[in-house]
């Protein structure tokens, strides 16, 4: 394994974003393609055959939903198959920048000298570009002087490659879903009823209102997503709030859907939601007499004054689900907080 200066070591954490002259001068681009689950390598068959196996490793990123799914499918494109995946949403490029083959020299064309500098000087780095070849495209370059040095960088920096995809999907995801517009006359009912600034996609309608638990929820079919929104009294700051109230409205609207802990385990995370402090769970609910289910995600938000409780569950049977369900957390992620 090669051997790094301390500081240098350090730098290779660092991901730098690059502004492309090219990018903010050119004309109107055609819109990505594809679908935002895939993520294309680029790179030439030497320098891939030296990475194949860490890369596929590091790029599956493993959900159960309940059933085991992959967040990613991954497809190495050749060169000569590069016209077909150009205009693909995500991309990964990998170059030696010492060699002299086609991908090496169109990855050289997005850097400029200083980047290639900063490349020689740390033997390896990182770089972001969105919109590259195309709208809403996300693009990461790792460039090194050496497979080995590529090998290091992928290796210290294989959260960071997998987080980067999962936040462009997410930026994907926001336009998509508001993509034929909001519902306002439901989002004006929110603000009348509840007091609640949230932007609802067009294809959502009311599920239900209750005052009196202050919860509002709205659904959108085929498939099936559902957002729910309270304002909770503060209590307890941990999961099982969000356990125990999930289940109160269970109860009352969902049938009596239970969370499955038995077969599944929830994945749970302290998050920065927005500047506040929230919890995170994702989970798997299921109705044992109806014999059907499907993933959940739900934040419990300290806003100060109140707890917000924010769930999004899909039934989606057959079906990926993940970025499913990713939808609704997008449409949770534009509550104003500040509002409440």
């Amino acid at each position: 394994m090669i051997l790094l200066k301390k500081h240098n070591i350090i730098k290779l954490f660092f991901v730098i974003i690059l502004v492309l002259s090219s990018c903010t001068q050119s004309k109107l681009k055609e819109t990505a393609t594809g679908e935002m689950s895939e993520i294309v390598i680029c790179a030439s068959k030497a320098v891939y055959g030296e990475m194949e196996p860490m890369l596929l490793d590091i790029l599956y990123d493993e959900v159960f939903l309940p059933v085991r799914e992959s967040v990613f499918k991954i497809f190495y494109v050749p060169y000569e198959k590069l016209p077909l995946f150009k205009k693909s949403k995500n991309i990964l490029f990998i170059t030696n920048i010492e060699r002299k083959d086609p991908y090496s020299k169109i990855i050289n064309n997005f850097l400029n000298e200083e980047n290639l500098q900063e490349v020689k000087d740390n033997r390896a780095m990182m770089f972001q570009i969105y919109d590259g070849f195309a709208k809403g495209q996300s693009i990461m370059i790792i460039a090194g002087t050496d497979e080995e040095a590529l090998k290091k960088m992928i290796e210290i920096n294989k959260n960071n490659i997998v987080d980067f995809f999962k936040k462009s999907a997410s930026r994907a995801l926001e336009r998509m879903v508001y993509f034929t517009g909001e519902n306002r006359e439901l989002e004006k009912s929110i603000k009348n009823e509840f007091d609640i600034d949230i932007k609802i996609p067009s294809d959502y309608k009311k599920s239900f209102f209750n005052k009196e638990l202050k919860t509002f929820s709205v659904i959108s079919h085929y498939p099936e997503r559902v957002v729910t929104i309270s304002i909770l009294e503060k209590t307890d700051f941990t999961y099982k709030t969000i356990l125990d109230w999930r289940r109160k409205i269970s109860d009352k609207y969902w049938d009596g859907d239970t969370v499955d802990t038995q077969f599944v385990k929830l994945i749970i995370d302290t998050i920065d939601f927005k500047g506040h402090n929230a919890i995170k769970i994702l989970g798997v609910w299921g109705n044992e007499k109806e014999n059907y289910g499907g993933p959940f995600l739900s934040y419990l938000i300290d806003n100060g004054t109140h707890y917000i409780f924010a769930d999004g569950h899909i039934y989606n049977p057959g079906k990926r689900k993940y970025f499913k369900l990713m939808e609704t957390s997008s449409v949770i992620y534009s509550l104003t907080l500040d509002s409440l």
